[in-house]
């Protein structure tokens, strides 16, 4: 919100300018202490998001951004192994946080290995479904990962609570697939939409489903249109982007949270913005963006 009240509408108010600064600083703080890459990363690109609709434009700096995760994935990894290797009894006081950082940044300096080569294996490791897609293929009958959740009631799973819904199914397929690959029932492995689709419907499955995602995708990114945006609509609009593109999870459960969240953001967008006839523009620009 703040943020498109500094980069869109080019608020000089400096309250605005505070809060905008200071979500900013505690969302990326709240990531490098808690060892969640994401925290990291996902401000800086909403912020590109804004920048790059509201002013037409993508700026040349936010090309870094690719390399961030090259950086950010040694000192994440190193982070949390050491919360798990007894730092994280300390981890709820300064003193404790600061002697995990202190510690995670000279085991990447003394590991020997080049910080850019780690950076790198990481990122294109956690970035390739390939080995989720293989863990899927490899189970012997990978149709025991399917159970009693039905994709065309996958809207309802979210809206309906379990007090009126007694049988509503427990949406675990990735922790089912932990399961099939041996590994702890208090796991969750990334199902992937397209290993989903392949285990129910096989390889033709695979070939339509991700053939009407991308359908509905490209529908939805067209929703800015060409015409100037109001700050309710780019609000709704950015906060179910990322979520949209996000594969990880088995279909049945990126319908239920896509519905949840999108009512979510609408009821939100109303209460912050009122109606749209009020809400005021953001942008006059074109949405197609380009290098300034």
């Amino acid at each position: 919100i703040s943020a498109i009240e500094v980069l869109g509408k080019r608020s000089v108010e400096p309250l605005m300018k505070i809060v905008f600064w200071l979500s900013l600083v505690f969302s990326i703080g709240f990531g490098m202490i808690s060892g969640m890459k994401s925290e990291i990363l996902l401000p800086l690109l909403y912020l590109v998001l804004v920048y790059g609709i509201t002013h037409g434009r993508i700026p040349r700096v936010a090309y870094l951004l690719i390399l961030l995760p090259v950086l950010i994935y040694p000192f994440a990894d190193a982070y949390r192994n050491n919360l798990n290797s007894g730092f994280r009894s300390q981890s709820n006081t300064l003193d404790g946080v600061g002697a995990a950082l202190e510690k995670s940044f000279d085991d990447i300096i003394s590991s020997g290995d080049s910080v850019a080569g780690q950076g790198f294996n990481n990122t294109t490791s956690r970035l390739s479904a390939l080995t989720d897609l293989h863990n899927i293929i490899g189970l012997t009958d990978p149709s025991v990962l399917n159970g009693d959740e039905k994709i065309w009631l996958a809207p309802l799973y979210s809206l309906v609570p379990r007090v009126l819904w007694k049988d509503k199914p427990v949406l675990n397929k990735g922790q089912r697939l932990s399961v099939a690959l041996g590994r702890p029932d208090t796991t969750s492995s990334a199902v992937t939409i397209f290993g989903d689709l392949y285990s129910i419907y096989g390889t033709l499955g695979v070939v339509v489903g991700l053939f009407l995602y991308g359908v509905c995708l490209q529908r939805y990114m067209n929703w800015i249109g060409k015409k100037a945006m109001s700050e309710r609509r780019l609000f709704c609009y950015l906060s179910m982007l990322l979520m949209l593109n996000c594969l990880g999870s088995d279909i049945v459960a990126f319908v239920a949270n896509a519905v949840q969240l999108g009512v979510f953001f609408v009821l939100m967008s109303y209460a912050i913005y009122g109606n749209s006839i009020f809400s005021s523009r953001v942008s006059n620009h074109s949405s197609a963006a380009c290098v300034s």
